[in-house]
């Protein structure tokens, strides 16, 4: 028969162990799910910079076409890249999606409109034009946290 002093210490080693098992099951639950969260930040960072260093290379195409006077271009050009920015709004800037529909607005009203205008009035548009592109890329910018076209880069402390 066993004692009350060995009965305890069987009781203290069961749940000794019991609450091993649950510590180590919690240990491997938390480092799960932090090396999920940490690669899936991974993914988000590459898909944001792949993301964004397409939206300023439209955003350079775009322009050069403005410049050069061909709107009508500009415009199909966005109108082509339309699937792009639905699948990558997500990763761009916050406020690039309503710069690239008012962009659109604009180029769609000069085009549309040319023979309406005078001379003019298609310059004040296409300026503006520039100035929502140009807007765009500074979103870019900002969103990679660069300042004046380069990298923010800081001296180690």
């Amino acid at each position: 028969m066993m004692t009350d002093s060995v009965l305890s210490a069987v009781l203290g080693a069961v749940v000794g162990g019991v609450l091993a098992i649950a510590g180590a099951y919690t240990a491997n639950w938390f480092q799960l799910r932090t090396t999920l969260r940490a690669r899936m930040n991974q993914v988000i960072a590459e898909r944001k910079v792949s993301a964004n260093a397409d939206a300023y290379r439209y955003m350079k195409l775009i322009e050069l076409h403005i410049t050069e006077h061909t709107d009508v271009e500009a415009l199909a050009f966005m109108h082509r890249h339309e699937d792009w920015l639905f699948a990558n709004r997500l990763f761009l800037p916050s406020a690039f999606a309503e710069t690239w529909r008012s962009l659109r607005t604009t180029l769609r009203w000069i085009s549309e409109t040319s023979g309406i205008h005078d001379s003019e009035t298609l310059r004040r548009l296409r300026l503006q034009a520039l100035k929502l592109a140009r807007e765009a890329m500074r979103e870019i910018y900002h969103d990679m946290d660069f300042e004046d076209g380069g990298p923010d880069r800081k001296a180690p402390a």
